[in-house]
């Protein structure tokens, strides 16, 4: 499975400076210029982070690849704690794994 934009927005609130969001477009592969196009026009960090990510993401051929592209360029930025809380990939969502009974009236 791909990425969802609820994981690219979970990420963009996690990288909390524009040299943050600058070593994740590089290693993302962006173009240093329109990284800082972005940077230049969004006062909001967290909405110039996700204009990054979405950027990116709208270049990628490969949505089965995006997310461990996204992993990796995360974990060399430094930001594993960021990979693995927001990029894991559960088997199931907390709501799957409840049963639920449909009880008629």
């Amino acid at each position: 499975m791909g990425l969802t934009a609820l994981q690219l927005i979970a990420v963009a609130k996690r990288l909390p400076d524009e040299m943050d969001i600058r070593s994740v477009g590089l290693q993302l592969g962006l173009d240093i210029h329109d990284i800082d196009a972005v940077l230049k026009n969004e006062r909001n960090v967290m909405e110039a982070a996700y204009k990054v990510l979405t950027m990116w993401r709208h270049s990628e051929n490969s949505a089965q690849q995006a997310k461990a592209k996204l992993r990796s360029a995360l974990e060399e930025c430094g930001l594993q704690a960021v990979a693995n809380d927001i990029l894991r990939s559960p088997t199931r969502t907390p709501i799957e794994n409840q049963s639920t009974t449909v009880t008629h009236f």
